[in-house]
């Protein structure tokens, strides 16, 4: 099922509560709102229809909601132009199609910063060095880093709606290049009663010489705002604009850094939720075995450490911490004890149960990961929604399609 605009045409998710091409609010009466159903075939003006994310394909696309939103991060890591990336929303940092005038999530009209089509192409791409599989046969056929969104703030955690945007998603392991020694130790810590002592370490400085330079027309803004800062401005707003600044340019390594300390100001879950999933996103786009990934992956677990302390509770936040936790090689363990922690708390976080099948499988056992999947599958319950189908296809890969 696929839903179009009335009014212009545009194609809109479920979820959408504007048009990001026209602003016009999306309603439930087609005769009267603004949305009608297509249920098969494409509408005429129907641009940037959805495309399906298909695990067993080997896409490894980092965002799996829009067939735009990927499009523009080819184009962005082939040096394509700027029109063809996604546009961040500088009011609550939602990530719209290319091309969007106005914010899917919030109706705010999208501003175009001067300079943002200088930007670095591979600052602005999706994440896609996640490796080769781990170990050989059905789990090495799983194709590389992916991610599905989490639910915003104030909504239910774990078996609720999830929706995209920038720093809302919730972290599913794919057939990434999990480290031998987790490997090892999955064997007994799957059933073990006891786990090997680790704990959080203080995150690496990261330097932004490391780091691809921002745009001119970014720069000239953000030295505005670092020079009203040191004349002792009010730090929220301005951090706040730096952070959708760069996130305009596709720099979620600087908005990363930028929205710490925002969070440090404020001082709410939320403000450190972001920060920590902009990090996530950043180690995302990282290489695997790079400083930087490990650096970034740090950072993340840092921040939604920050997070579980003022809200043990989010589940959804220690299942991407327990992610992170794969590319700290201070604490490999860390990521199937936190996974389990989830799980302990809430049996039917589907997010956590995708991710301990993904993690039975590297080790060889495809029983239960199978059923593991095969439960994601009874959570989820629509064999239409992006998840069920990825488990349908993990289950295909680790049965070779019987």
């Amino acid at each position: 099922m696929k839903l179009y605009c009335k009014a212009c045409g545009g194609a809109l998710k479920p979820d959408d509560e504007r048009c990001f091409l026209c602003g016009t609010p999306a309603g439930v009466d087609p005769d009267e709102l603004d949305r009608v159903e297509v249920t098969q075939g494409d509408a005429s003006g129907g641009a940037g229809a959805e495309t399906g994310s298909d695990l067993a394909a080997g896409s490894g696309a980092e965002d799996p909601n829009a067939g735009d939103a990927a499009a523009g991060h080819t184009a962005a890591a082939t040096g394509g132009a700027a029109a063809s990336r996604p546009v961040f929303c500088h009011s609550c940092g939602w990530k719209n199609p290319p091309a969007s005038k106005f914010c899917a999530q919030c109706g705010t009209a999208l501003q175009q910063l001067e300079g943002t089509e200088g930007a670095v192409a591979g600052a602005a791409t999706a994440g896609t060095g996640a490796g080769t599989a781990a170990g050989t046969g059905a789990a090495a056929a799983m194709p590389a880093g992916d991610a599905i969104d989490r639910s915003p703030p104030g909504q239910a955690t774990g078996t609720g709606a999830v929706e995209e945007g920038v720093g809302k998603r919730v972290g599913i392991i794919v057939g990434s290049a999990v480290m031998i020694v987790l490997a090892l130790y999955l064997i007994s810590a799957l059933n073990s009663q006891q786990s090997p002592p680790s704990g959080p370490q203080p995150p690496p400085e990261i330097s932004t010489e490391d780091l691809p330079p921002v745009p001119v027309g970014i720069a000239q803004q953000i030295e505005i705002l670092d020079d009203s800062l040191a004349a002792g401005a009010d730090p929220v707003p301005a951090l706040e604009r730096k952070v959708g600044l760069y996130l305009s340019a596709g720099r979620y390594d600087l908005a990363a850094q930028a929205q710490e300390e925002f969070a440090q100001a404020v001082g709410t879950e939320d403000a450190w939720t972001l920060a920590g999933n902009l990090y996530y996103d950043s180690m995302d786009r990282q290489p695997d075995g790079t400083e930087l990934r490990t650096a970034f992956a740090k950072q993340a677990i840092a921040a939604y450490r920050k997070v579980l302390e003022i809200n043990p509770d989010n589940l959804d936040v220690r299942t991407d911490m327990a992610v992170a936790y794969l590319w700290d090689p201070d604490n490999p363990m860390s990521a199937i004890q936190e996974t389990q922690a989830v799980l302990e708390r809430d049996s039917m976080h589907v997010q956590a149960n995708f991710n301990r099948g993904i993690m039975l499988s590297q080790i060889g056992r495809m029983d239960q990961a199978i059923e593991q999947f095969r439960k994601v599958q009874r959570i989820v319950g629509d064999p239409e929604s992006d998840l069920h189908q990825r488990a349908d296809a993990a289950i295909a890969s680790l049965t070779g399609g019987q």
